[in-house]
């Protein structure tokens, strides 16, 4: 637990052997207590019975969690503070620039990555990845697809090398629905204010992102 900050707690017990753990407890360390669970057996078996209780108190600290992230998004876009950007365009420039803090992205967005091929400038043909809609739409804007990954597994795979964390998304609470279907799913908290130039799409909704580096 070193270096970690509490976020919430939850105490199981028989009998009164939890209210008489809450009389102990350190306040600060109290008033972190979301729910106080009945469990009748000991050991393993009462643990797992513990987990199985508190699945929807859990679930509801999650939903506060995006909850707040997601407010927090909102408010620096209102707010013009230039930490927070959406698009995919926008979005993975800015992973590539090294200056995404958190990827937000809809954890059952059907987007795709896809490694593709194009003519190089000066020495041949160069990978690049695109986000595409589909397969389908990549192919009939005459890119040349060598394979392509879900979105939501590129970037667990590829945000940890650029330094990002990556938070997914529920839609669950309305102000993750909100961010799903309004903002395709897709933002970013940055470090510090930078000023990312906007190019232009490739045809179909398919998003271009340069690299030399493999990420398949």
């Amino acid at each position: 637990m070193m270096g970690k900050k509490i976020k919430a707690m939850i105490i199981a017990g028989s009998a009164d052997l939890k209210h008489e753990l809450m009389s102990v407890l350190y306040p600060p360390l109290r008033d972190l207590v979301v729910q106080l669970i009945d469990v009748e057996y000991s050991g393993d078996r009462g643990f797992h019975q513990a987990i199985s209780q508190a699945a929807d108190i859990l679930k509801n600290v999650t939903l506060l969690k995006e909850k707040s992230l997601i407010s927090d998004f909102m408010t620096n876009l209102a707010s013009d503070t230039n930490l927070c950007i959406f698009g995919p365009n926008t979005v993975m420039k800015a992973m590539k620039m090294g200056v995404v803090q958190t990827m937000l992205v809809d954890q059952d967005s059907n987007l795709l990555v896809a490694n593709i091929v194009s003519d190089g400038d000066n020495d041949g043909d160069r990978e690049q990845f695109v986000i595409i809609d589909s397969i389908e739409s990549g192919r009939s804007s005459g890119l040349e697809i060598k394979n392509t990954k879900p979105i939501v597994e590129w970037m667990i795979d590829n945000c940890p090398q650029y330094g990002a964390e990556v938070k997914l998304v529920t839609g669950a609470s309305p102000e993750g629905h909100q961010f799903c279907a309004g903002f395709g799913g897709l933002g970013a908290f940055l470090r510090y204010p930078v000023e990312i130039e906007e190019e232009e799409e490739i045809e179909d909704d398919s998003r271009e992102y340069d690299s030399d580096e493999e990420a398949f």
